[in-house]
Parts: C-alpha cells; sequence; structure tokens
C-alpha cells in the first residue's frame, strides 16, 4: 500500500500541471527552466534521491524493492533502483499498473498529431550555430544542415525556439549567453 500510495501521490502532483498553467499571471505556465517546474509541482525532493532510497524513505521493504520495483525498473529502464531517481522509478511503477492507454499504429502518432496541429516548423537533421533574438523579440536561427553539406542557412523568424540536443558540453551560445558546459 505504501508502495501504491507513493505512486499515486506522484501522480496527482504531476497531473497538478494543468491547475499551475491555468492560474493568472502565470503566463501559460511558462517556467524558467524544468527545476522550477519541478519544484513547483512538489517533486523537487523525488528527483534528487535514487528509486531505492525514495522507497526506503517511505518504508517499503528492501525485499518489496529488490524483488519486484528493480524488476519492473529494469524492464522499463533497463536500470536498477539504485541508479536511477525515485521520480523515474515511480514512473516506472505507474507504466506496470493497469488502465494504461496506448494509440494504434504506435504512440509516436500522438505526437506527429500534436506537431501538425501546433503548425509549429521543426527543424531536423541541423546543427545549430546561434540563436538570436531580434529588436521584434521574434527569434532567428542559424543552422548548418547536415544532410545538404552543412550549408550554413537562416531560419525564421520564429516566436520562441526550442532546441533537442544531447545534454553534453558542447561550447554553443545562445544570443551572446555564455557557451554550453
Amino acid at each position: 500500500f505504501r508502495m501504491l500510495g507513493a505512486v499515486g501521490d506522484m501522480v496527482e502532483r504531476f497531473s497538478s500541471i494543468y491547475d499551475i498553467v491555468q492560474e493568472p499571471g502565470t503566463h501559460g505556465g511558462a517556467f524558467t527552466g524544468i527545476a522550477e517546474l519541478i519544484q513547483r509541482l512538489g517533486l523537487w525532493n523525488s528527483t534528487q534521491l535514487s528509486a531505492e532510497e525514495f522507497w526506503q524513505a517511505r518504508g517499503v521493504s528492501q525485499k518489496l524493492i529488490d524483488e519486484l520495483i528493480s524488476g519492473v525498473n529494469r524492464n522499463h529502464y533497463g536500470q536498477p533502483p539504485a541508479v536511477m531517481s525515485g521520480f523515474a522509478g515511480a514512473v516506472s511503477l505507474k507504466g506496470a499498473q493497469g488502465r494504461l492507454y496506448s494509440v494504434a499504429g504506435g504512440n509516436g502518432r500522438l505526437c506527429e498529431a500534436l506537431l501538425a496541429h501546433s503548425q509549429a516548423q521543426l527543424i531536423l537533421h541541423s546543427e545549430v550555430h546561434a540563436v538570436e533574438e531580434t529588436a521584434s523579440g521574434k527569434f532567428l536561427l542559424r543552422v548548418a544542415r547536415t544532410l545538404e553539406g552543412d550549408t550554413l542557412a537562416e531560419e525564421g523568424p520564429f516566436d520562441a525556439v526550442f532546441v533537442a540536443a544531447p545534454l553534453l558540453p558542447s561550447g554553443h551560445r545562445s544570443d551572446g549567453g555564455p557557451p554550453v558546459q
């Protein structure tokens, strides 16, 4: 019951994001970073403990951690509870419970439909050289299309830019800011 209660509490906290983004003055739920979002949801502590420590702190027996939780975590993420965060460990257990849904043709279809509905421009297979804010508050990208012989091109203007990249030191700068370390 401790394990299921903790998973349920975490799901409830995470689901509160929908209320937070509707609060007046939140600018549609904009946050300065993922840490601020996780703190606001009341989940920060679960990201600072290993899953094993998270469950131990909630009184879950070591036998249950070793025999059930470890198997679920390894199945979903290929990691034991000792090396993954408490948050990821709880999410993994939620995925082992009933009442899960999937999309016919694969869950990736949901992302494809959301992207199409948003009318956002997705730029793939490109190396971002710069993100610059214009005087009007819009953003321009300077990118090298890696499939087109690294030809440097300018893209934009955009209202917002999201860059998805490996979390590795890159030395890239954004709008004159410090390089990513």
